[in-house]
C-alpha cells in the first residue's frame, strides 16, 4: 500500500500569512542595514582624508578638547589644512561654531567660508602625531577634500587659493617617499 501524506490545506496559508504580517519589519529591517552601510563607508571614506591630510582639506573638530581655554558652548568648527610638511600642519580655525556636532554643509552653506572674517587669522601648527591623535580620540568628526573650489556644491575656497593649494599639495607628495 502506499502511504500517502496529505498537508491540511491550511498549513500554505499559514507560512504565507506569517510572511504577510513579518514582511514589513523584513523591508524595515533591511531598508535601516542598507542606511548603515552607507552610513559608514561614507565615514570611512571621510575619515581616509584624515589620514593623509592636503592642503585646504576641511576638518570639523571639538575645539574645547583640543583647547580647553576656549568657548565650550560653541566647541565645533572647522579648520581649513594650509600647510603641510612632513612633520607639521597649519591650520585656520572657523570663528562660528556651533554647540552640537555639525555637518560639513550646515558648516559651509551659503558659501559662508568666503567671509573675510570666517577663519580666524592666527594659525594653528600641529604635528602629525598629534593630528593623528585627534583622529583616533575622535576629536576630529568629519573630513572633507573640495572638489575645485567646491565642498557639496558650496564654495569654500577662492580661485587662487585652490591654485596655490594645488601648487603646495604637489610638491609635498613629490617631495614624499612612496608609500
Amino acid at each position: 500500500m502506499n502511504a500517502m501524506v496529505v498537508h491540511p490545506p491550511h498549513a500554505k496559508t499559514d507560512r504565507l500569512s506569517w510572511f504577510k504580517t513579518f514582511s514589513d519589519f523584513l523591508v524595515i529591517a533591511l531598508i535601516l542595514l542598507v542606511y548603515w552601510g552607507i552610513t559608514e563607508y561614507l565615514h570611512s571614506q571621510r575619515m581616509e582624508i584624515a589620514q593623509q591630510p592636503l592642503v585646504n582639506d576641511f576638518y570639523l573638530v571639538d575645539y574645547y578638547r583640543i583647547n580647553p581655554a576656549s568657548d565650550y558652548k560653541f566647541r565645533y568648527v572647522p579648520l581649513r589644512v594650509t600647510n603641510i610638511s612632513a612633520t607639521q600642519l597649519s591650520f585656520v580655525r572657523g570663528n562660528y561654531g556651533h554647540n552640537k556636532p555639525a555637518s560639513m554643509d550646515k558648516h559651509v552653506q551659503f558659501d559662508a567660508v568666503l567671509n573675510y572674517n570666517y577663519f580666524n587669522k592666527e594659525s594653528l601648527q600641529v604635528s602629525r602625531a598629534e593630528f593623528n591623535q585627534w583622529v583616533d580620540e575622535g576629536i576630529v568628526y568629519d573630513a572633507s577634500r573640495p572638489e575645485g573650489i567646491y565642498i557639496n556644491g558650496w564654495i569654500v575656497l577662492r580661485p587662487m587659493e585652490a591654485v596655490i593649494g594645488s601648487e603646495r599639495n604637489e610638491r609635498f607628495l613629490a617631495a614624499a617617499p612612496s608609500r
